[in-house]
């Protein structure tokens, strides 16, 4: 198999059935897929987020959360998550990973993963399983 290209990557996070979004230094969403577009338009109201600041969307007090992240991200924490509950969403629950990306070895953004449904123990997700553990 040969390796994906540019395009076939982008394509490929389209058809995710989750939000994935990244999130530049200052805040902006420099990159969404479609579900990101649909799941943000949902709990924020619409509009294109793409090239949208999301401290417009954020108190001050989570803009400073989130610039602690960045240097957590920076001192080695590999991911964030936490499970929040939104009654707009799928049983009132998400579930958002953020994780960081790096240009030069340097923190430049976030990526932020989205799934409506926690994914906590009780929570819908763990009810939602494929495969059954032993």
């Amino acid at each position: 198999m040969d390796l994906l290209n540019h395009d076939q990557i982008f394509a490929m996070y389209e058809q995710l059935n989750l939000s994935v979004a990244v999130i530049d230094r200052d805040l902006k969403i420099i990159y969404r897929n479609q579900a990101a577009q649909a799941f943000y338009s949902k709990f924020f109201g619409e509009r294109e987020y793409l090239g949208y600041s999301t401290k417009n969307c954020h108190s001050p007090v989570h803009q400073k959360n989130i610039n602690a992240l960045f240097l957590m991200f920076a001192m080695g924490k590999p991911m964030n998550f936490y499970h929040a509950k939104f009654p707009q969403a799928e049983g009132g629950e998400l579930t958002l990973l953020q994780l960081p990306y790096f240009v030069d070895g340097k923190v430049e953004g976030i990526v932020e993963i989205g799934i409506e449904s926690s994914l906590t123990t009780g929570g819908r997700g763990e009810h939602r399983r494929v495969f059954q553990e032993e």
